[in-house]
């Protein structure tokens, strides 16, 4: 990713990667996890509203599994909320360090209740090393979030009511993908690689509160799973176009 020399408060220098550009046309950047400086459209750098912000909304965050922590089989939870009980789990090469990969037996079940009400955001980074499947990415009692790798289309499923998009996210294999799902009213709004992609419009609004039975990964719809997935993370909120760009570029 290309980077750019900019002064810091303290005098020093620093490269710094590019990561997003905002509705105003400013330039974001990334360092340690913070978005630090800002420029805007001629490249003059400019402060922000402080001196650091947080890179990702962490307020709204309720889990973050990063999967670089297996306890047994036991994926921790960064936010010490959410523990993942792993079934049949394997580990792969990450995006980002260690990755779980799944096949037709494998998943995450977290059984405690997820502390969402009406809005949420999914975000994951998916690897997937076969086309000829589809599986579920996400599965609970309130809704369930599928991908077809034949067609490239998301399905939604709420109260038994399943909405197919009519996008093509145009998935290869062995390639990394952040697929970032917002929830809000009556539509799931689909990103890829922090781009909106598709909006599915489900014919009543999201209830989800009680949410239990979460499960990530297969089980399978039909056909052969085989994929990796690292870094995963639920807000309790819609967060904003330009925070999803900045997941899909996490360095």
């Amino acid at each position: 990713m290309a980077t750019s020399t900019y002064k810091v408060k303290s005098g020093n220098t620093e490269d710094l990667p590019s990561v997003a550009t905002n509705d105003y046309g400013e330039l974001l950047f990334a360092k340690d996890d913070k978005i630090l400086y800002i420029t805007d459209s001629s490249g003059t750098l400019v402060e922000l509203m402080k001196e650091s912000i947080p890179y990702f909304p962490e307020d709204n965050m309720i889990l973050h599994y990063t999967y670089d922590d297996i306890r047994g089989s036991v994926v921790m939870d960064e936010m010490s909320t959410y523990n993942g009980n792993l079934i049949n789990y394997y580990f792969g090469a990450g995006k980002h360090g260690n990755s779980i990969k799944y096949d037709v037996n494998s998943n995450i079940q977290i059984t405690n209740t997820l502390a969402l009400t009406t809005d949420a955001t999914l975000s994951s980074w998916f690897n997937f090393e076969r086309d000829d499947f589809s599986t579920y990415l996400y599965y609970n009692n309130k809704f369930h979030i599928s991908l077809d790798l034949v067609t490239g289309i998301i399905s939604v499923t709420y109260n038994s009511n399943t909405i197919a998009g009519t996008v093509d996210l145009g998935c290869v294999v062995d390639t990394w993908y952040n697929i970032t799902f917002t929830m809000s009213g009556a539509d799931v709004k689909v990103y890829l690689d922090g781009v909106l992609t598709d909006t599915i419009t489900i014919g009543e609004t999201f209830d989800l509160s009680g949410i239990t039975g979460t499960i990530i990964g297969c089980p399978i719809i039909n056909g052969f799973v085989e994929y990796k997935q690292d870094t995963t993370r639920i807000f309790d909120a819609v967060i904003s176009d330009e925070y999803i760009a900045l997941l899909a570029t996490e360095l």
